[in-house]
């Protein structure tokens, strides 16, 4: 593997897309096991066929790029390669490889609107794209190809196969998807695509790090020190041809939160969950708001602020009609985060939010970013990436700084039902992952009923008893069992 500058002080990408015969050396090493769940073309689309990274479906040499990675996959090799390097003496301790950031990559591909300039469709003997070598047995007869282009190979190319950027990178267009972290974007495009906008240089894909597809794969890089101030590492391979200016950076969705709307997120703890909250101020004064979910069934309920200050809890409220919960709280001088009057005035589609929260119960609350994909009476969607721990928190308009809603679910896309699957496939679809994610709006809730909390405890212990006790019976009944009569087979 071999390193260049690609416009980021401290960064080197590099060369080309990490090799088959790469990921292999970190499988022999750590037993890794990437085998599972790779979605892989057919004639109806992307299916699970059993394929994987070891035997995609097509042949490839040791060079071409592994494919049927997901995010996850890439960090782990970047970790792997990380520790046998230092151990090695190879890399210093502050110097690591790992995926390129969003913004790194898009300086590395260049300014054009495509990698390889301006113009569709492109050149000849520019890159791996699905032009019409592509169309075998296998392609998805709905999937678009390029007329009149023909790059020789059906599916992956060996690295190297097309001339490099002006950085001296291979297949920043082509070849593969590439992963890049922070918010697990997927950019350049891959032997799949065709069509101009998804070929342009600014295309991302937002998707599960978990998912594996048989056009994914990723590109390394590796952080060192400043060049303005040291060498690279040892193990670095700095030749490069002249690279140009770097090209202006492009915004991404920002994840920091300014220090009072940092304070105002808590953290709720109880005997059998964790969630997030949020302060605000309305008429009846300072109220902590999250999910009725996250408090349902869950004694001892504790919030505490960022800081470790335990909020002090009087009395309880929900929304009569759907999922939110709020407490009046004694107002000890904390920082509350506005609500938004009129969310369907107030943000558009396309517009970025934050969603803090308290991920996997960690007690530690991280932002991730996103836009708004629709708003709707009750609820507004978005694309931020949400795990278990994340409900109960504030969806925040970048812009405004006002909260558009509450986080409150995720739902997975079917992709064993035909209609879902087609459109999950389609780039024109603003759903870009497995998983869609919902937040219920505060400004439409038509009223607000005092909880006892006591009782509310009691009625959602049982409502949660009885809704086990029923998915057992379910399961018991639609199991079928050569010993049970043949009468309870319904």
């Amino acid at each position: 593997m071999k390193f260049v500058p690609a416009g980021t002080d401290g960064v080197l990408f590099s060369i080309w897309d990490t090799r088959v015969k790469d990921f292999q050396a970190f499988v022999d090493a750590t037993n890794y096991d990437a085998t599972s769940g790779m979605q892989s073309m057919q004639s109806k689309g992307w299916q699970k066929e059993g394929n994987n990274w070891k035997i995609p479906g097509f042949t490839q040499t040791a060079d071409d790029p592994v494919v049927g990675v997901s995010g996850n996959d890439g960090d782990a090799f970047c970790q792997w390669l990380t520790k046998k390097e230092q151990a090695e003496g190879k890399l210093g301790p502050d110097q690591k490889y790992r995926l390129p950031t969003n913004n790194e990559w898009s300086t590395a591909v260049g300014s054009g609107t495509y990698p390889w300039g301006d113009d569709y469709p492109p050149p000849a003997g520019t890159g791996n794209f699905a032009g019409n070598e592509a169309q075998d047995d296998n392609w998805w007869k709905g999937r678009a190809t390029i007329d009149e282009y023909n790059d020789s190979f059906p599916r992956t190319s060996p690295v190297g196969s097309f001339p490099p950027n002006a950085y001296g990178l291979y297949d920043m267009g082509g070849n593969v998807l590439q992963w890049c972290t922070a918010l697990w974007t997927l950019r350049g495009s891959s032997w799949s695509v065709a069509k101009p906008k998804e070929l342009v240089s600014s295309s991302s894909w937002q998707v599960d790090p978990d998912y594996r597809r048989d056009d994914f794969g990723f590109r390394v890089v590796l952080a060192v020190a400043s060049q303005k101030s040291g060498a690279p590492p040892k193990s670095a391979d700095t030749t490069t041809t002249n690279a140009p200016p770097i090209a202006p950076e492009r915004t991404a969705p920002t994840v920091t939160l300014a220090g009072d709307q940092a304070r105002a997120v808590v953290v709720i703890k109880g005997d059998n969950a964790e969630g997030t909250g949020f302060l605000v101020k309305t008429a009846d004064g300072a109220m902590v708001v999250t999910n009725q979910h996250v408090i349902a069934n869950n004694p001892n309920i504790k919030i505490f602020t960022n800081t470790g200050q335990r909020v002090t809890l009087l009395s309880l409220k929900g929304a009569t009609d759907r999922d939110l919960a709020m407490f009046a709280i004694k107002d000890d001088g904390y920082s509350y985060l506005p609500l938004a009057s009129d969310v369907s005035t107030a943000a558009q589609t396309g517009d970025e939010v934050v969603t803090p929260g308290n991920s996997e119960g960690g007690d530690v609350v991280l932002n991730t970013g996103g836009k708004v994909l629709g708003i709707g009476p009750q609820k507004i969607e978005f694309d931020n990436p949400v795990y278990h721990g994340n409900s109960g928190g504030p969806v925040i308009h970048t812009k405004s700084g006002q909260v558009l809603g509450v986080v409150s679910e995720g739902e997975k896309v079917d992709l064993e039902d035909d209609l879902d699957k087609s459109s999950f496939a389609s780039r024109n679809s603003a759903i870009g992952g497995s998983m869609r994610y919902f937040g219920l709006r505060i400004d439409t809730v038509p009223k607000w009923e005092a909880l006892d909390w006591q009782q509310f405890q009691n009625e959602t212990a049982f409502l949660d008893a009885f809704d086990k006790r029923n998915r057992c019976l379910d399961s018991y009944l639609n199991t079928p069992n050569d010993n049970k009569p043949r009468s309870e087979e319904r």
